[in-house]
């Protein structure tokens, strides 16, 4: 499904900045489509949303939702772009707010282990490892609380996370994702890697 709203970007000669074209407004289509009636109930306390406020500008995390509707209004705002996503902000208990990233990208919390998760090479616990030359210095950058690699791959991420690619190459992202996660837990000493043939193969389906 996540696969199809990209097929549509890809449509539109522009991509999402096209005139016309409302990102959010696909989004709350594709939440609308595969959340429960009760989601909300299951992510109460559970699932944390990071936001950005934007009349106040700071990074506030969200983890209780009145309604199904509230839950698909937080989860949009927490991936909102200006511009990008639409003109409209969208609004979460009564608050305009757009993409957490914003103002932090990756959020930790006081108590316990936070798990940070990206879709770039940095430092990251699960996320691409791009390996560098021998002898040569890997550069990193902040970018609001995230440390990102300085490399070509991770810039080719960046313009794939704007303008998608073919459903081939997002199929291949989905793959390395779940290659990264499992390599973090063997390291965790969470679970054992299998060797081929030692359980069933994975299937991944997608709806293009």
């Amino acid at each position: 499904m996540v696969s199809g709203v990209a097929k549509a970007i890809r449509r539109k000669p522009l991509g999402a900045l096209t005139p016309g074209f409302h990102l959010s407004k696909e989004l709350v289509k594709l939440l609308e489509r595969i959340l429960p009636l009760d989601a909300h109930q299951a992510a109460n306390g559970r699932l944390h949303i990071s936001l950005t406020d934007i009349k106040s500008k700071q990074n506030e995390v969200v983890s209780d939702f009145a309604s199904r509707a509230e839950l698909i209004e937080a989860l949009v705002a927490s991936c909102h772009i200006p511009v990008y996503s639409g003109v409209k902000l969208p609004t979460v208990k009564g608050k305009h707010c757009c993409d957490g990233g914003l103002t932090d990208n990756l959020v930790r919390f006081q108590e316990g282990r936070t798990v940070t998760v990206s879709p770039f090479s940095g430092k990251q616990d699960i996320g691409p490892r791009d390996t560098l030359k021998k002898g040569t210095k890997g550069y990193f950058v902040n970018l609001h609380n995230q440390d990102l690699q300085v490399n070509f791959n991770n810039m080719r991420r960046f313009g794939h996370a704007f303008f998608p690619p073919k459903s081939a190459i997002l199929q291949q992202y989905f793959e390395l994702g779940h290659k990264d996660a499992s390599h973090f837990l063997d390291r965790e000493g969470i679970y054992e890697i299998t060797k081929p043939g030692d359980r069933p193969p994975i299937v991944y389906e997608s709806s293009v």
